[in-house]
């Protein structure tokens, strides 16, 4: 059989020798892709939570709803004025909440007078002690921690078992960073 001088188009082998090279530099690919995506979710993550920690230190600072009196048991006596803006975490949970209280003494048994709940993205989830409150003081912004043993930050990961978290640190001065 004659074949013409110039062929046109593939051999089989050409073929599968292209395919595979494709299928090798894919497969090294393809996976990093997608932990820098989770690693981009991650910082996304910490970004929010700090960008939103300051959000509620800023409330407290600039004395919002700090003439609302409490009759409620958690909070405080009767028409004691508000003196922290608060921030509920629970171990295990993508979302968090903010209240204002009369009193930092202890956490609540779970997050009431809730003024905002706020959400990590892309399935983040807080983990670290099982409650923890930061209470932003209305007269300068410093923060206390409840419970006060825990440590100076809250971190953040796609699940309890994943290697890789985030950390937003805080001072009791009031630095988030």
């Amino acid at each position: 059989m004659k074949l013409p001088k110039y062929s046109n188009g593939f051999t089989l082998v050409e073929i599968i020798v292209v395919v595979s090279i494709i299928a090798i530099i894919s497969g090294g690919i393809v996976p990093s892709f997608f932990r820098y995506i989770d690693n981009q979710n991650l910082k996304q993550a910490k970004e929010q939570l700090r960008s939103d920690l300051r959000t509620i230190q800023n409330r407290a600072l600039t004395g919002a709803l700090s003439d609302y009196m409490f009759d409620m048991g958690f909070e405080g006596g009767p028409d004691e004025p508000a003196k922290y803006w608060g921030v509920y975490f629970q171990n295990g949970n993508g979302t968090y909440s903010s209240f204002i209280t009369s009193r930092n003494s202890s956490c609540p048994p779970s997050p009431i007078s809730t003024q905002a709940y706020y959400t990590l993205p892309s399935n983040m989830k807080y983990y670290g002690v099982s409650r923890l409150c930061l209470f932003f003081s209305i007269k300068n912004g410093d923060i206390t921690k409840i419970p006060s043993s825990a440590v100076d930050y809250i971190e953040i990961k796609p699940s309890e078992s994943s290697g890789s978290s985030e950390k937003v640190y805080f001072n009791s001065a009031g630095l988030i960073f």
